[in-house]
């Protein structure tokens, strides 16, 4: 998971479905400061949210079938471009002191003369009574082409007795020091966005 700082870390994702199967293999520096540059807009009473780190821009393994050469299968694979979306803490909102839901969802947005969501992932957590905060998983999202890219986090809090909706959180990652290369393929960090392709495109 994102965050800590003790070393390099390497992590692999892993994922088979069928004849697909799609590889990651991302090498982190332990010393990256948590991402502040992004600009957040809030409603009602939510509660804080703080990102962990920056957006990584990143390329991933996928693998289709198998091509032949002289008589011998080999998978045919190619490296696509991804994003990881980082972990955040997440506190509760002080409107209740009862267990809370909170809907996290991650937007991939591309840049096609204007800004247009492209992808996203989602989660729900719970805060429990008694708990103050719940610190949520890095997430993979990948883009189906070559794009300029920007990240924007949706967060909302709702009383699990009574579903009543206590307030909303969303930040937009629009500074060059939102995010970062961690790829030895193409890759540039732009002035709002970073920008991605898969190699030899």
């Amino acid at each position: 998971m994102w965050g800590g700082r003790g070393g390099a870390r390497l992590r692999t994702v892993l994922a088979a479905v069928g004849a697909v199967v799609l590889a990651v293999t991302v090498t982190t520096a332990s010393t990256a400061e948590p991402a502040e540059a992004y600009t957040y807009y809030r409603s009602a009473k939510p509660g804080a949210v703080v990102v962990l780190d920056q957006v990584q821009g990143t390329h991933y393994q996928q693998c289709v079938g198998y091509i032949y050469i002289g008589g011998i299968a080999y998978p045919n694979c190619a490296w696509n471009p991804a994003l990881i979306a980082p972990q955040t803490r997440i506190a509760r909102s002080k409107a209740t002191s009862g267990a809370q839901k909170v809907t996290v969802v991650w937007y991939l947005q591309r840049y096609d003369g204007g800004w247009y969501n492209h992808a996203k992932r989602g989660l729900v957590y719970t805060i429990p009574k008694g708990t103050s905060a719940v610190r949520t998983h890095d997430w993979f999202v990948i883009p189906t082409k070559a794009l300029y890219m920007r990240m924007v986090l949706r967060v909302k809090w709702q009383s699990v007795k009574t579903g009543t909706t206590l307030g909303t959180y969303r930040a937009v990652f629009m500074e060059a020091r939102d995010y970062r290369c961690v790829t030895r393929f193409p890759c540039q960090v732009m002035e709002n966005s970073i920008w991605l392709r898969a190699p030899g495109t």
